[in-house]
């Protein structure tokens, strides 16, 4: 029996091993890009939930960031009123308080002055804000500041005040401002005038009479308060009956020796704390 050369006995079977394994790898692949088809929106889904974790986190912090932040010049916060305490607020941020300054100011015994205050809130005047004014503890009025943020409470300064410094305050509900107010000693006018004979010409007895004089602060023209003492002298010798003081209405005048017939009257008034010394003189001769 002849055997055939030239032909391998497993041939078709190694062909056919070939043919299948072509076709697994080729369902392999089919299967596997159809699972990631299947798997994609799932994939996307959660792509997107992650997103928009991260997301929300961001803006929680970006919000968190922004409250803490003071309100800056792009934002002003609402302009305050009284009622609020002197504390305004805006939404999404931090109350911001108005900020009060008071200027020194000067006086004398008297005088009619203004206490200032300036009113700002974050750097810019603030208008139609209500403050009280103290001094030295003592309430002494109210006002209102301006389109300038300025606050003027016309004031005259008590005749009692002497020459020292004296605290200012002026503020609001949580928002006050402090200041000085300096005192010196106020001029003073005296006259010494208004004679009236007690007795004229040839009447029978010793020439008297009468005088008055006044003692006012260049202030405003008033007398001091309270009243202060006086010296009065009469022809060079002290005549003070009563210690006089400054808000005498009437004097008498001594009567003269024989044969005088003038009194050269002087009135002095030595100075104190509040007010400075001046004095007049006057004579009076009967006729």
């Amino acid at each position: 029996m002849t055997r055939r050369t030239g032909a391998r006995p497993d041939a078709p079977r190694a062909a056919l091993r070939d043919s299948l394994s072509l076709r697994d790898r080729r369902f392999s692949r089919a299967d596997h890009a159809d699972a990631l088809r299947r798997k994609a929106p799932a994939r996307i889904l959660g792509g997107m939930k992650s997103s928009a974790l991260v997301a929300l986190v961001l803006a929680s912090a970006l919000s968190a960031l922004a409250s803490d932040r003071p309100a800056g010049a792009s934002n002003p916060p609402a302009a305050p009123t009284p009622a609020s305490g002197g504390v305004s607020s805006r939404s999404g941020g931090l109350s911001v308080a108005p900020v009060v300054t008071l200027p020194n100011r000067f006086g004398t015994p008297g005088e009619k002055i203004s206490l200032e205050a300036d009113v700002k809130q974050g750097g810019a005047p603030l208008s139609g804000f209500a403050l009280t004014f103290w001094v030295e503890g003592k309430k002494v009025g109210e006002a209102t500041s301006d389109a300038s943020g300025n606050a003027s409470l016309p004031w005259q300064v008590p005749g009692s005040f002497v020459q020292k410094h004296y605290p200012v305050m002026a503020g609001a509900l949580h928002v006050e401002g402090t200041g000085d107010l300096s005192i010196f000693k106020c001029k003073t006018v005296m006259k010494v005038g208004s004679f009236s004979w007690g007795t004229y010409k040839d009447e029978p007895g010793s020439p008297s009479g009468t005088y008055a004089f006044t003692l006012t602060r260049v202030s405003d023209g008033r007398g001091p308060s309270p009243a202060v003492p006086v010296d009065v002298t009469v022809n060079g010798a002290p005549y003070n009956p009563g210690h006089i003081t400054s808000d005498a209405v009437l004097m008498p005048l001594p009567n003269l020796p024989a044969g005088q017939k003038t009194w050269k009257v002087k009135v002095a008034f030595a100075g104190n704390d509040s007010y400075l010394a001046s004095s007049d003189e006057a004579t009076f001769t009967k006729p």
